[in-house]
C-alpha cells in the first residue's frame, strides 16, 4: 500500500498555517531542518515540502495526492485539479496598474508580470493587444 502524499509549502506564513492545520487534525510529524520530506507518525502519510507553484502541477501529475497552495497559482498553472476546501487564509488580487503620473490611460502596450497566463486570457477575452514580459 502506498502512503498518502501531501504537498505543503516549504516556507513562509502559509506554510506555517498549513502545518498547524495538519497538526490540528492529528497528523504528528517532525520536519528535519531543510528536509523536503516528513513521515507522519503511526500513519501511512508523507508530507512533502515544496515551492508554491509546484504544488498544483505535481498534484495534477500524480506525484502528490493532495496539497495546499494559492488559488491564483492553481489558475496560473492551468492544470486539472479539484479544490476540496477553501481555507480562507490568503488574499490575492491581480491588478493592471501604472504610476499616477503615467501617460498610459488604457490597457495595452507592454505588461510585465510573474503570472503570464491569467493576464493573457484576460487580454484575449477583451480583445486587447499587448506585449507580455515575464
Amino acid at each position: 500500500m502506498n502512503n498518502l502524499r501531501i504537498g505543503v509549502l516549504s516556507k513562509g506564513r502559509l506554510s506555517d498555517l498549513a502545518v498547524d492545520l495538519l497538526e490540528e487534525v492529528g497528523l504528528n510529524f517532525r520536519r528535519q531542518e531543510r528536509s523536503l520530506f516528513a513521515r507522519v507518525n503511526e500513519k501511512p502519510i508523507d508530507i512533502i515540502f515544496l515551492r508554491t507553484d509546484d504544488i498544483p502541477v505535481l498534484c495534477a501529475e500524480g506525484a502528490i495526492d493532495m496539497g495546499s497552495t494559492g488559488s491564483d497559482l492553481v489558475l496560473e498553472s492551468q492544470v486539472d485539479v479539484q479544490t476540496r476546501m477553501e481555507l480562507g487564509v490568503g488574499k490575492c488580487r491581480l491588478a493592471l496598474c501604472v504610476s499616477k503620473d503615467s501617460p498610459v490611460q488604457t490597457v495595452g502596450g507592454r505588461i510585465a508580470t510573474t503570472f503570464p497566463k491569467i493576464p493573457k486570457e484576460y487580454l484575449k477575452a477583451n480583445n486587447i493587444s499587448a506585449h507580455m514580459v515575464w
